[in-house]
């Protein structure tokens, strides 16, 4: 049985592989494949899911114009992530943009659900890996949205694995308090309601 990461990288691969071929028509399969977990991932360095859809679509238009940048690598899913993560860095940079209240406007967008009450968990959540250092948050969403080992965290970030295993203990020990924090305001703010 194939894990389903391999499978996934396997995948990226084969698109790759047929972009740098000149299929530009695997651009969509690529971009079908990766898309929503880029976004997810973009989303999360700048804190707006706008420039994160912009900065996917930026990665993929240097795939179409350049497809040698990526299939010339040893893990195609790999180079996209660091590709992705260095537009990301860039336009925040760029933009030195620490607004509290936009980034909570684009929470709501990335919460995909009806259920109020999971809404309100996965906003508490998203709040408190925000409130995170860029460097432990990108290390929290690869982790555990892209369950990627700490291994390949180390080569899409370019660290080593000792480093990227710290930041991730001092993430999800700040997540703890952060939940912890939110979630005690949350209820005195229910209580006086």
């Amino acid at each position: 049985m194939t894990h389903p990461s391999n499978s996934f990288s396997t995948k990226v691969q084969r698109y790759t592989d047929l972009i740098q071929a000149g299929d530009l028509n695997a651009l969509s399969g690529l971009f079908d494949v990766t898309g929503v977990r880029l976004v997810r991932y973009a989303t999360g360095i700048t804190g707006n899911q706008h420039d994160g859809e912009d900065i996917v679509q930026s990665v993929l238009a240097k795939i179409a114009t350049n497809p040698h940048l990526i299939s010339q690598r040893d893990c195609s899913w790999s180079y996209l992530l660091r590709m992705t993560r260095n537009a990301a860095i860039d336009l925040t940079r760029k933009r030195n943009r620490n607004a509290a209240s936009s980034r909570m406007n684009n929470e709501i967008a990335i919460v995909n659900t009806t259920d109020k009450m999971e809404v309100d968990t996965k906003q508490i959540i998203w709040i408190a890996i925000h409130q995170l250092p860029r460097n432990q948050r990108e290390v929290i969403l690869l982790k555990i949205w892209e369950q990627m080992t700490f291994e390949q965290i180390a080569t899409v970030l370019e660290l080593s694995i000792g480093t990227v295993a710290s930041r991730y203990r001092y993430a999800i020990n700040k997540l703890r308090h952060g939940l912890a924090s939110i979630s005690v305001e949350r209820t005195r703010h229910e209580i006086r309601s």
